[in-house]
């Protein structure tokens, strides 16, 4: 089977894994208070303690500035007039989050299950209880405050 080809190989999640479970959360736990758009999450790493990882998310969004110009343009009545421009003004904008990552690496458990005493203790570690992770697949998550 694939766990004794690849064991001690592969010993945690990747940050695929961990971008797509930050999105399984919802970005608006990381999006930046001034965000106006969409955000992207991207992920790094900080750690591994036995099945348990820090992982950085950081968003990227866009805070908007609504601003106007006045644009000269001659008009039929053959005089010249100031005819306002409304645009927004994109500015980049981030937001750094934590979130703790524990690999469950039997079975995968859907959310309702909440028996892996391994992620448990790591949560436990960290402030965390299980009411607050979300799982998907066999990897389990929390925001750390």
């Amino acid at each position: 089977p694939a766990e004794d080809i690849y064991a001690g190989t592969i010993r945690s999640s990747c940050f695929w894994e961990h971008e797509a479970i930050a999105n399984y959360m919802g970005e608006q736990h990381f999006s930046h208070p001034d965000s106006v758009t969409r955000n992207v999450l991207k992920t790094a790493s900080h750690g591994d303690d036995e099945g348990a990882q820090k992982v950085q998310i950081t968003a990227h969004g866009f805070r908007g500035i609504n601003r106007t110009d006045h644009i000269s343009v001659r008009g039929d009545d053959g005089y010249t007039h100031q005819v306002p421009v409304h645009w927004i003004e994109y500015i980049p904008v981030d937001r750094t989050s934590d979130i703790l990552v524990c690999d469950q690496t039997s079975t995968p458990l859907t959310a309702s299950e909440t028996t892996a005493p391994r992620w448990h203790s790591h949560f436990a570690q960290h402030g965390l209880t299980p009411e607050n992770a979300v799982a998907r697949r066999s990897i389990f998550a929390a925001m750390l405050r």
